[in-house]
């Protein structure tokens, strides 16, 4: 999803090699390619911002980026497709070799993965779906596709959402540091100019 707010200018450091990060261009039948964009954005319901998922940091930026391709009105999920050179820039892995080393568990660990959504009126009350419905790869490339639960929680959305620009994922080293910001930023768009407490569990 495209920001409605030029932030490029706080994005010294990814305009500087925005090269790197321009999709390859393959036939017309291929996949859609993933964008790394400044001025994309990353948008999840609150309800998903607010559910348990346990991923590392580099799991954790894969899916996101993958959300960040996302567009309000879709209807549809499509399969994404992006070269392992590109990814491995983009989650500042050292070299393609080391992400193709890593890749497999990379994929197993994102393909297992759950999100936990809990009614916070009702603990009982939850619901839990996997992140992921198709990973591929060929060596060179490597594609994904959002599982269709997640549809509610990335698409149409009018109220109760929170969004961030996608070149922050950059900026964040570990999970629980990019969790803690993700609270924070839903509570303030919640709550702005307002004074408000949100208590984090070690467990979230």
């Amino acid at each position: 999803m495209v920001l409605e707010t030029d932030i490029s200018k706080d994005n010294k450091e990814l305009s500087e090699i925005t090269g790197a990060y321009i999709p390859d261009i393959l036939d017309d039948n291929a996949p859609a390619q993933v964008v790394y964009d400044p001025n994309y954005a990353i948008v999840m319901a609150n309800a998903m911002i607010k559910g348990r998922m346990a991923m590392n940091i580099r799991e954790s930026k894969i899916f996101r980026l993958l959300i960040s391709q996302v567009q309000p009105d879709d209807t549809e999920f499509k399969v994404f497709q992006i070269s392992l050179n590109t990814l491995a820039k983009i989650l500042c892995i050292g070299s393609v070799q080391s992400l193709r080393r890593d890749i497999r568990q990379i994929v197993s660990n994102l393909l297992s993965q759950q999100v936990w959504i809990h009614n916070s009126e009702n603990l009982n009350n939850w619901k839990a779906f996997a992140l992921l419905q198709v990973c591929e790869s060929d060596g060179t490339y490597i594609k994904f596709q959002l599982s269709d639960q997640l549809k509610p929680y990335l698409t149409q959305l009018t109220s109760e959402y929170t969004q961030y620009p996608t070149y922050l994922l950059g900026k964040f080293t570990s999970t629980y540091a990019l969790r803690i910001y993700e609270l924070l930023q839903m509570a303030y768009a919640r709550y702005y100019k307002k004074k408000y407490q949100y208590r984090v569990s070690i467990d979230e």
